[in-house]
């Protein structure tokens, strides 16, 4: 699997209905209309997410029903 950075995931997420709801320090929320909520961490565009959050985060798209 590749390496993926924080603007390629902002946009799946965008294209899955989410939109960025808050921002603590470099966590960024991001919540869809169901009020599903999925936390990020990044504090550039240009930071590679780990491999291991990344497929967290499709799991978590898939349980969203995304």
């Amino acid at each position: 699997m590749t390496e993926h950075n924080a603007r390629e995931v902002i946009k799946l997420l965008k294209s899955k209905g989410f939109q960025e709801k808050a921002i603590r320090g470099d966590h960024h929320q991001f919540q869809n209309d169901s009020g599903f909520k999925i936390p990020i961490a990044y504090s550039h565009l240009k930071d590679v997410i780990p491999i291991g959050t990344y497929k967290r985060i499709l799991k978590e798209l898939d349980k969203s029903g995304q």
